[in-house]
């Protein structure tokens, strides 16, 4: 469960790893905002916004090795261009001290952790807050 700064905003995932075959295992996300809502699969993202519109999308390809080639080719893009990355070093880095943050939870019985602010820059016409 993740607990956000400003208006009272928490989040929640529950995961459970024990299927016993391919067949039974699958993967449904649904993360509800203000805004709109989502459902996401390992196949399929669709939106439904507000004001009833849906909007669903089917990428090509699977996460291995299409997703992580995706991912490489931007970086490497980015590069060539002298242009910063979609997804920059400092939005990992916020993501693994949340991951960290989980764990020292999942350790000490749930207790609620503080991820601490980074200090790594972010991109002026992105404001992921994490």
């Amino acid at each position: 469960m993740l607990r956000f700064d400003g208006p009272p905003l928490v989040a929640s995932l529950a995961l459970y790893d024990a299927t016993r075959s391919a067949a039974a295992w699958a993967s449904n996300w649904f993360v509800n905002g203000t805004r709109a809502d989502a459902h996401l699969t390992y196949s399929t993202a669709t939106l439904h916004t507000a004001s009833g519109k849906t909007i669903s999308r089917t990428p090509h390809g699977e996460w291995v090795p299409d997703g992580i080639l995706t991912a490489y080719t931007a970086f490497a893009d980015a590069l060539a261009t002298e242009q910063l990355p979609p997804h920059q070093a400092g939005d990992h880095l916020r993501t693994l001290a949340m991951a960290e943050a989980a764990a020292a939870s999942a350790r000490s019985d749930g207790m609620w952790v503080d991820v601490p602010t980074s200090d790594v820059p972010r991109h002026p016409d992105r404001d992921h807050r994490r």
